[in-house]
């Protein structure tokens, strides 16, 4: 399995190389990657989801597990962020540094990171798996990320049903519905679905690299306290969910598919927030850079660990 994310994640990182460097020449502009979102989050990532739920959920357990792994993955990301915002009041931040680093640790990169690699090492139940945890981030989003980065209520934008209709947040009620009923696209509609779906990896990955490249890499490699965000996310966070999964029935693949998402880098959507609310953006993009910088390095290692404390 580590050997298994190891090239992947070397394959993934060498699409988000491209990206960088067709954002450094110039060939990719700010429109660009706000395209790029609306593709992944609006089509691609909705298509691989319809994919996902048409192939067999695999074991026992049905809709009732499904909602259990929603469930208890939003109580993870909620102690990601009390154990990160403990740690943060010991180092020399500001407040508006804790709150940063709290949700950087808080919010794994589930989507463009988490998604590719779950399908890349897990095959199509590693979309589905992934898919699972889309509920609990959306509410992690709104009920954590957005109410502790946003100031007041006249800079920030009040909370609303209907900021939650995105086409990804639809089509998981509809996935729902698909693995309770047995339901399953077929024919020339799953081959269009999955020619969309096989776009988010490198789409994703692309982005990625065009939002790093906005960044200054040396000042990610310079603050300390980066460092211990980057040591958090990507490494004590996934092997607190082994150590907790390992008391669960559930199927071992999927533990360890939920450790993979665990230990993705931080989340884009942190930078973007600390930005749209002034909340020390820089060192939100700091802590993104460096943690999907080493990524490559620390995924493997998590995912060697975690195959074994999951025997």
């Amino acid at each position: 399995m580590a050997l298994t994310v190891l090239s992947q994640t070397g394959i993934l990182s060498l699409m988000i190389l491209l990206g960088y460097i067709l954002r450094k020449a110039g060939y990719f502009k700010a429109a660009h990657a706000d395209f790029m979102t609306k593709l992944v989050l609006d089509i691609f990532f909705p298509a691989s989801v319809f994919v996902s739920a048409s192939n067999d959920f695999g074991g026992d357990g049905g809709i009732g597990r499904a909602l259990t792994v929603m469930a208890v993955w939003f109580v993870f990301l909620l102690v990601f962020f009390g154990i990160s915002y403990a740690v943060a009041s010991l180092l020399p931040l500001s407040r508006d540094e804790r709150l940063v680093f709290a949700n950087s640790v808080g919010y794994p990169n589930n989507g463009f990171m988490g998604l590719p690699l779950c399908i890349a090492v897990f095959g199509a139940k590693g979309g589905l798996w992934m898919s699972l945890t889309i509920p609990g981030t959306t509410l992690y989003i709104f009920a954590v990320l957005t109410m502790t980065l946003q100031r007041t209520k006249e800079d920030g934008r009040p909370l609303s049903l209907k900021s939650l209709a995105t086409p990804l947040n639809i089509c998981i009620p509809i996935m729902l519905v698909m693995i309770v009923t047995g339901f399953k696209i077929s024919g020339p509609l799953y081959s269009a679905c999955d020619a969309l779906g096989a776009c988010v990896t490198p789409v994703a990955m692309l982005l990625i690299g065009d939002i790093l490249a906005a960044n200054p890499i040396l000042d990610a490699l310079g603050r300390p306290p980066v460092y211990v965000v980057t040591l958090l996310r990507n490494i004590i966070m996934p092997l607190l969910v082994a150590l907790l999964l390992r008391f669960t029935p559930w199927d071992r693949e999927m533990c360890l598919c939920l450790v993979l998402i665990a230990g993705c880098s931080v989340a884009a959507s942190v930078s973007i927030f600390a930005t749209r609310y002034g909340r020390a953006s820089a060192f939100a993009g700091q802590c993104m850079l460096q943690s999907t910088l080493l990524l490559p390095v620390t995924m493997p290692v998590v995912m060697f660990f975690a195959e074994r404390i999951l025997m």
